[in-house]
Formats: C-alpha cells, sequence, structure tokens
C-alpha cells in the first residue's frame, strides 16, 4: 500500500469496515449505522482497493471475513477509539453510542457492584450493548486488552503491569472465613484454620493464589478439598458441608447470603481489585466515561 493508499482512507470508512465485520452482512451494516446500503458497498469497494484484500467473501445468504479482515478487526477497533480520544471526553456523548461495551472479571470481585453497573450504563447510553466477560486467569489481562476487543479489565493486583497497561484501584476488601452455620462453627484457632476443609477457586490456570502463595513462603498449606471454576458453583457446593471458603468480605451479601463469616486466625493478604485499561484508551472520551462511571458506583455501594 502506498503513501496516498492509506492516507485517503478516513474514520468513516473503518467504521463502515467494523459494522460489516460485526454483522457479517453488508445490509445489516448499513442498518447499524443508518445509511444507503449503496453507501456500505462503495465504501467496501474503496476498503478493498486501499487495503489490497477482498476482506469480506460470500458464504451462503452471508458473507466472512478473509484472515487479512480478522487480523484487520481489533487494530482497526483500536485505531478508532484513539482517533475518538482526539476530541477529548467533552465530545463524547454516551446517549449516542450503539458500540458494545466489553468488561472482563471474576464474578467474585465485582459481585456487588455489577448490577449498580449495568444499571447505570443502560440509563446513560441506552443503546450501548453490554458485555460482560468471565475473566478467568490473571494471566489473561494483557491478551484481552491488547486485543482490542475489551474495553476494561477488573482483578486482583498482580505484582506489575505490562508497559501498555495501565490501571486504579477499584477498592480493596479484608478476607473473611464463610461457612454454613448449620454444619459448623467458626475458626478461631490456627490449629482449626489448617485442619479445617477450604474450597477455592480454580480458573484453569495452574497458578496459585494469592493466599496459597503466601503460605507457601511460611511452609504451610490449607487442607483444599475442592477446586471449583466460579464463586457461584463453590457457593452451592459447599453449602449443606463443614468446608470453609476465605474470600473478601462483603460477598456475604450477595453470594454467601446465609452463610456465617468469621475473622480469620491469621493474618490473609487484602484483595486489591483494581480496574485495568490499555493506555491507548487513556484520553479516549468514551473509555473515560465508563471509568468514572464505574468508579462512581463503587464508592457509592462501599459508601451506603
Amino acid at each position: 500500500m502506498d503513501k496516498l493508499d492509506y492516507l485517503s482512507m478516513n474514520g468513516r470508512l473503518l467504521k463502515v469496515f467494523l459494522a460489516i465485520f460485526e454483522t457479517n452482512s453488508v445490509g445489516a451494516a448499513a442498518h447499524e449505522l443508518g445509511i444507503n446500503q449503496s453507501t456500505v458497498s462503495y465504501s467496501l469497494d474503496k476498503l478493498r482497493t486501499y487495503l489490497g484484500d477482498p476482506l469480506f467473501l460470500k458464504s451462503g445468504r452471508g458473507i466472512t471475513p478473509t484472515e487479512h479482515a480478522i487480523m484487520l478487526a481489533p487494530r482497526i477497533r483500536s485505531l478508532l477509539t484513539s482517533m475518538e480520544g482526539l476530541a477529548g471526553q467533552d465530545d463524547y456523548h454516551p446517549e449516542e453510542d450503539d458500540r458494545p461495551i466489553t468488561m472482563a472479571a471474576n464474578t467474585l470481585h465485582l459481585l456487588p457492584q455489577w448490577a449498580q453497573i449495568y444499571r447505570r450504563i443502560v440509563k446513560e447510553a441506552p443503546n450501548m450493548p453490554v458485555r460482560m466477560l468471565e475473566l478467568g486467569s490473571r494471566e489473561n489481562i494483557s491478551g484481552l486488552l491488547n486485543s482490542a476487543n475489551v474495553d476494561l479489565v477488573f482483578g486482583i493486583r498482580p505484582e506489575s503491569y505490562a508497559d501498555t497497561l495501565d490501571a486504579r484501584e477499584v477498592f480493596s476488601q479484608p478476607q473473611a472465613c464463610f461457612y454454613d452455620p448449620k454444619e459448623r462453627g467458626p475458626v478461631n484457632t490456627l490449629a482449626e484454620y489448617f485442619d479445617a476443609r477450604h474450597a477455592v477457586l480454580d480458573f484453569g490456570s495452574g497458578n496459585r493464589s494469592i493466599t496459597d502463595a503466601l503460605l507457601d513462603k511460611s511452609g504451610r498449606k490449607r487442607n483444599i478439598t475442592l477446586y471449583a471454576p466460579n464463586i457461584e458453583a463453590l457457593a452451592t457446593l459447599i453449602k449443606g458441608t463443614d468446608q470453609i471458603a476465605s474470600f473478601q468480605k462483603n460477598l456475604i451479601k450477595t453470594v454467601f447470603d446465609g452463610f456465617d463469616w468469621c475473622e480469620p486466625p491469621l493474618i490473609l493478604p487484602q484483595i486489591d481489585i483494581d480496574m485495568i485499561w490499555h493506555r491507548r484508551d487513556e484520553n479516549s472520551g468514551r473509555s473515560q466515561w465508563i471509568r468514572s462511571l464505574v468508579l462512581s458506583c463503587v464508592q457509592e455501594s462501599t459508601s451506603g
């Protein structure tokens, strides 16, 4: 591609590309963008010329992206976000935005706030679809944000972040030991804690939790008898058993409702939850809006 080609492209052409890519249809893309189908077809022809690739091929009654189009999609999405940031937040109007917003977290980390965050998005950006993904291992953070397919990630703070990422603390919570009061009492001593049967989360990465990593350093190990894939499954499975689970204290209001809790008989690490985004989105009005909304919701929930 020569210099004239890529300088001839503009944001409108890139928006057409993304609309076709996300709908797999020229007609649906035209409807989504509020323009004529012939305009979309004309724009697609220009993109094919500029990029030297057919981009989309007929497949049955629809179209399917080429390998080159699949490779370009996250880069174009990122470029549009960066272009949006040039205008600044004052020119961003969430009520006019119909692009999906995607956030990834492990449910337990934001469970008390998810509903409030969602209601605020619906109120301020009623046309914006919301995708909430399960994060899984902390090792997924960089990949998700670098792909430009995820706007925000929420997770336990690691030792460090990649240079391409930025983060801000959402909240910090002490841990509590949850248990079914019909099956057992609290753990009051170290001996009771280490003799107890523990339930933990396992996202399949093989990584140790921050609690077990800390205990490893002191040569102690918990008696882990259940590895669950998510917090809802864990709470359901330990109900009616004598197992205990150590998690952030504010979960007593949600998934551990009906359980009792006690302070751990040893010092366990705080659960520090960060909101993480890619630095390319730092000045994006859209990104600034959603980050501000999330922080506002969390502040309201913790002060209420």
